[in-house]
């Protein structure tokens, strides 16, 4: 993934949780749970982005 690449797509992540926090106050308390659980794996996704993609992958294949 190139560096534009991987801009865009935090860019696409951060509209999907932007487009989230503006139907939230018309939500009840389990909708505000699901959106909140889905925020969590967004930021959870580039995480794991960001760790394999710095190299994470060879961390963990020398600790083995």
């Amino acid at each position: 993934m190139t560096q534009k690449q991987a801009v865009l797509f935090i860019y696409l992540l951060t509209l999907t949780t932007g487009i989230n926090a503006l139907i939230l106050k018309n939500l009840n308390i389990y909708g505000g749970t699901e959106i909140l659980i889905e925020v969590i794996l967004i930021i959870a996704l580039v995480g794991i982005l960001e760790f394999f993609g710095r190299g994470g992958n060879e961390k963990i294949n020398n600790c083995t």
